[in-house]
């Protein structure tokens, strides 16, 4: 979670996680550091900078994936008032172990199938040394549409 100055650009509050996540110090050096240098390693405000697209009465979502983390992470961010001034509100959601557990699971999914599919071959065939043979080539098949 952070608050964000809009207009300067600047951390106001960054919470404990996301301290640890950025390697931030656990006292208040970074606050006033711009957000952009801090949060993407960047020297100008990113590209996809969203306070223009800012209200108060709703979140704006998005999903991206963290220039100098390299997380992905699902975002909301608002506009909340604090101290007569307008300020950016973020709570973002670290995306990457979900994503990569399914990738895996898909991974397991395909060798198995390909697995399968390579002994239904060889025992399709009345011929054992024919069905190794088919066998064999399969295999490598599915070597190299799996990049192994």
């Amino acid at each position: 979670m952070s608050i964000i100055d809009p207009d300067m650009y600047e951390l106001v509050y960054v919470n404990d996680y996301m301290q640890r996540s950025y390697g931030l110090s656990d006292g208040s050096g970074w606050v006033g550091e711009k957000c952009y240098k801090i949060l993407a390693g960047r020297e100008t405000p990113c590209d996809d900078c969203l306070n223009d697209r800012l209200r108060r009465d709703c979140f704006y979502t998005v999903t991206r994936r963290n220039r100098k983390s390299g997380q992905y992470m699902f975002i909301r961010t608002t506009l909340i008032p604090w101290q007569g001034k307008n300020y950016r509100f973020s709570m973002a959601f670290d995306l990457s172990r979900y994503i990569f557990r399914d990738r895996e699971e898909i991974d397991v999914v395909f060798r198995e199938v390909m697995a399968n599919d390579v002994i239904a071959i060889g025992m399709s065939e009345a011929d054992p040394h024919t069905g190794l043979q088919k066998m064999l080539e399969k295999s490598a098949i599915a070597c190299r549409l799996n990049g192994s």
